[in-house]
């Protein structure tokens, strides 16, 4: 069993005002319909920083070997969790199920659309709110597969350790920012072998994002160890990273046709659109013949919401995501 690391993120880019102290009250709060893009970049050589007031991390050099990790937030309609507000739909398929409110956010579960196995967690609070520098607190939960028989406990460890100015790629500074520290350790059991696994992360926020501005995770294992460290893209990011187009958006028409407009003709694509819960209902490959394209999708779907994403056959790693709705 994987200890989660979910990519809950935020679009919202803008630097809030000079402050001694940033309290944050949007950290990880996410709202239904957020996509939300991050940068993957090189590890090597990257370290954390220092903890304190009044701290400057300067990530400005940090770069990439490509991938741009995209996740969705829907309204969870699926009834696996009855206490679950909200879905998320994560880089490499996983679907996360939350519940939220002003002050906390619980994972209630996970859903892997490959192995279609469903993790159930026990009071796993991610995150505080208000939360401010120094705050802290220990959070244990209990988590199982019950169609495998594995299970397990969990402790997570979070504390806002520093604040202070964070620049990034590209002259990004942010004067505002706190950064919460988690530390996670989570003894699992399958078939009476049991296995721990350790995972330290570092997130930066100001007080204007729901998500960190910058992340950098390390996980231990019983048999693996890696690290990973991404900062968020603006809305415009896929465009100046990867080539995409800036503006990609869809909606089925009266003849249950699903209509895209903005891309750049005579361009290769791969349109894929998934369903609520994240299983994939239709894949195509074609070269653009204009601004807009027409897929026919009557027969393959019913009235409800679907994701779309959206990506260049040279560029697989770079893609536009957006929600549709057919009705009746």
């Amino acid at each position: 069993m994987k200890t989660i690391a979910t990519f809950l993120l935020s679009l919202s880019l803008l630097p809030a005002g000079l402050s001694a102290q940033p309290v944050l009250s949007k950290n990880e709060f996410y709202y239904t319909g957020e996509v939300i893009q991050m940068l993957n970049c090189n590890t090597a050589g990257v370290g954390v920083g220092d903890a304190g007031s009044n701290i400057t991390w300067d990530f400005s050099g940090l770069t990439s070997p490509g991938g741009v990790l995209t996740t969705t937030v829907v309204t969870d309609t699926s009834a696996l969790f009855s206490t679950s507000n909200l879905m998320e739909i994560l880089p490499n398929g996983t679907i996360a199920f939350l519940q939220e409110n002003n002050t906390d956010s619980y994972i209630n579960g996970v859903y892997d659309t490959t192995s279609h196995l469903t993790t159930s967690y026990a009071m796993y609070d991610v995150a505080k709110r208000p939360f401010t520098y120094l705050n802290n607190y220990v959070d244990s939960y209990k988590v199982n597969i019950a169609s495998t028989g594995q299970y397990g406990t969990g402790r997570l460890y979070v504390v806002a350790d520093g604040y202070g100015t964070l620049l990034l790629p590209g002259g990004s500074m942010y004067t505002n920012v706190l950064r919460i520290k988690k530390v996670q350790a989570e003894y699992d059991t399958v078939a009476t072998t049991p296995s721990l696994t350790a995972t330290t992360s570092y997130l930066w926020f100001d007080t204007g994002t729901r998500a960190p501005l910058l992340r950098i995770d390390s996980v231990i294992g019983t048999a693996t160890e890696s690290q990973t460290v991404m900062f968020l893209l603006p809305p415009e990011g896929i465009a100046s990273v990867k080539g995409m187009p800036a503006v990609l958006s869809g909606y089925f028409d009266n003849s249950e046709h699903l209509l895209i407009s903005g891309f750049d003709a005579g361009k290769e694509y791969q349109v894929v659109v998934y369903n609520i819960i994240g299983n994939k209902v239709f894949s195509e490959n074609f070269s653009a013949t204009g601004s807009s394209e027409r897929f026919d999708l009557s027969r393959q779907v019913n009235p409800g919401i679907y994701i779309v994403s959206i990506s260049m056959k040279t560029e697989p790693y770079g893609s536009s995501v957006f929600k549709v709705v057919k009705t009746e």
